[in-house]
């Protein structure tokens, strides 16, 4: 029974993910940039905004720390208010989720940014 339960549970994290993925690629399509290629890099930052959103009720940026401040933490709710311009000057927002169209991995999917 506890194994059923981790299954049940286990493929509705991994439903949440694939939602929350097709949402965050139509977002990037709009705004003119791309997910990470690196699948991995994708996942990680999904699963720590859902941490996040399960233990400060928001999809906050996992990249960021949350000061537990409604005002000041508004403005890292993913997409955070700071990833354009990361994205403009670095190629990628702080924590790699978001890359510009043209920007191609080095050695392909297997590190995206190095991480």
């Amino acid at each position: 029974m506890l194994v059923q339960m981790m299954q049940l549970n286990l493929k509705m994290e991994n439903k949440i993910i694939k939602n929350l993925t097709q949402k965050l690629e139509r977002y990037a399509k709009k705004e003119g940039f791309k997910l990470n290629p690196n699948k991995s890099i994708v996942k990680m930052n999904i699963k720590g905004m859902l941490k996040n959103k399960k233990k400060f009720g928001e999809f906050y940026c996992p990249c960021r720390l949350v000061a537990k401040n409604k005002e000041k933490d508004k403005q890292i709710i993913c997409p955070c208010i700071f990833h354009k311009k990361e994205i403009k000057s670095q190629g990628h927002c702080h924590c790699g989720l978001f890359v510009q169209k043209n920007k191609e991995s080095k050695g392909g999917d297997k590190n995206a940014l190095g991480r």
